[in-house]
């Protein structure tokens, strides 16, 4: 009998220490929350969409089903999560903001998409375009990106991680241990490891390719680079892409002048971020080049 309860003892412990794990764990969660949005595997673009805090399509996108901009003026944004949306409060995305101003400028025939993805690299941006993009013959094309490309893969934020674009063992399905708190965050916590150099000149390099490659296939459509900011603790390393960009042949809108509140070093919190964007791109005369293109488009 002394046997059976040093056994019981023994299990009943290990239970309750895995209980208490588990416990700690999911307040870890709550006090540190992962990223609202999960992604699945995608063809040639990597990585899909499958949860978010907005309404996705059923290609992952945060946007409308791709037959409502049949036949209209469309303006396409490509880009990675600041485009897309993500940050604290920071009220309507960009391509919500510009939706509303041209409507409100009674370009009623006008209709933005959002062809953003968590995380995306102006190499997942090109892909996204040729497939999706593309197909809906649009008159402006806006790159609206540069710090998944340039900060890649060094890392930003909290995360001792390279800035990858996606975790490939998050997309090859869910295990057992995927769904234990205590497993998840052992997993975030063991992915805290240094990144290896990489060559600065090649990242630049494959960057302002990819650019090119969609202002190429874009053909008579306008064409423009939106420079997302970053904070100071991470600008003289992303100064190489302004350089970079400046020196090319692309329309470039800098936006890297914002200092707007961060909620790291490239999400902001609360809208004031989003509406000083808005405000230097109308500056820089965007929004006139937009309205221009509709203008002639419709004679």
């Amino acid at each position: 009998m002394s046997l059976y309860r040093d056994v019981a003892v023994v299990v009943l412990n290990t239970l309750l220490l895995a209980a208490a794990l588990e416990g700690a764990a999911l307040g870890y969660e709550l006090w540190r929350p992962a990223s609202p949005i999960e992604f699945d595997y995608a063809p040639y673009r990597m990585v899909k969409m499958t949860r978010a805090p907005w309404p996705l399509n059923r290609d992952g996108f945060r946007a409308s089903e791709w037959s409502e901009y049949q036949n209209h003026f469309v303006v396409e944004f490509l880009g990675g999560s600041v485009c897309l949306g993500i940050g604290s409060n920071t009220g309507p995305s960009i391509p919500e903001r510009l939706q509303a101003t041209l409507w409100n400028a009674g370009l009623s025939d006008a209709r933005v998409v959002n062809l953003c993805q968590g995380g995306a690299t102006s190499g997942q941006e090109l892909a996204i375009f040729t497939q999706y993009g593309l197909a809906l013959k649009p008159q402006v094309v806006l790159s609206f990106d540069g710090a998944n490309d340039i900060l890649h893969p060094s890392p930003i934020g909290d995360d001792a991680a390279a800035n990858l674009p996606y975790l490939d063992s998050a997309m090859r399905g869910h295990s057992l241990l995927s769904h234990m708190a205590f497993a998840r965050v052992l997993a975030r916590r063991l992915r805290r490891t240094k990144p290896a150099p990489v060559d600065e000149d090649e990242v630049e390099r494959s960057y302002i390719g990819n650019l090119l490659a969609v202002r190429r296939l874009a053909g008579d459509s306008l064409h423009a680079v939106l420079l997302q900011p970053v904070t100071n603790v991470v600008a003289p390393r992303y100064a190489r892409a302004r350089d970079a960009l400046s020196a090319s042949s692309l329309r470039l809108v800098d936006l890297t002048t914002i200092q707007a509140p961060f909620s790291d070093h490239v999400h902001f919190t609360g809208p004031e971020g989003y509406e000083q964007i808005f405000r230097e791109v109308e500056r820089q005369g965007l929004l006139r080049e937009i309205e221009a293109r509709y203008r002639a488009c419709s004679h």
